[in-house]
């Protein structure tokens, strides 16, 4: 129970781990929202717990093949949940993310997936726009910029673009994302 008029549900579908919420009368308030990483590996035992800021999700996945399954945790403010008031069949993301580019190794074009969550907007903005600024860009190994992929304002969901390294040589680059305080950065592997 998220509140005394919302319900949290998590289940186990298609090797991944999702939420929904319901209110007490069991209206659907939002829809399918994935919790892992989706790296494309069985997850299992998932739980939760609520405190009075947090719900924390647990699950164990086989991400590492050697080792077989390991437990995984994350934590998402109470507020972030129950913030978002999703149109009928949107479905968010409910984290940030950045994904490995695609093919790595590669030559001279390769592909990086990201994704953008709903943030919980000031009570000084009304219903805020879920829209934030996201910035996508591409630094050679002394941390000058090659590329900008991304420079927009972006609202929650699932982004896929294309980088072309035609006229760069070959090298290790860094790709870094940034959307409001989340910043993740990756290695990305120029051969040719």
């Amino acid at each position: 129970m998220l509140n005394y008029n919302e319900f949290l549900v998590t289940y186990h579908h298609n090797k991944n781990y999702y939420f929904k919420v319901f209110d007490r009368l069991g209206n659907l308030k939002i829809s399918q929202t994935q919790i892992n990483d989706n790296l494309d590996q069985f997850t299992k035992y998932g739980t939760f717990t609520i405190n009075d800021n947090d719900v924390v999700f647990v699950w164990s996945d086989s991400r590492n093949e050697q080792k077989g399954y390991d437990i995984f945790a994350k934590s998402i403010k109470k507020n972030i949940i129950t913030a978002i008031n999703e149109k009928e069949g949107e479905v968010y993301p409910s984290n940030f993310s950045l994904s490995q580019n695609y093919p790595n190794p590669f030559n001279p074009t390769t592909k990086i997936k990201f994704s953008t969550s709903p943030f919980n907007p000031s009570p000084y903005q009304g219903e805020g726009n879920r829209e934030r600024l996201v910035t996508l860009k591409v630094y050679d190994i002394l941390g000058n910029e090659i590329a900008t992929l991304v420079d927009e304002k972006k609202p929650p969901g699932n982004y896929e673009v294309e980088f072309d390294a035609g006229g760069l040589a070959s090298g290790t680059y860094i790709y870094q994302l940034k959307a409001g305080e989340f910043t993740k950065a990756k290695k990305l592997l120029l051969l040719k």
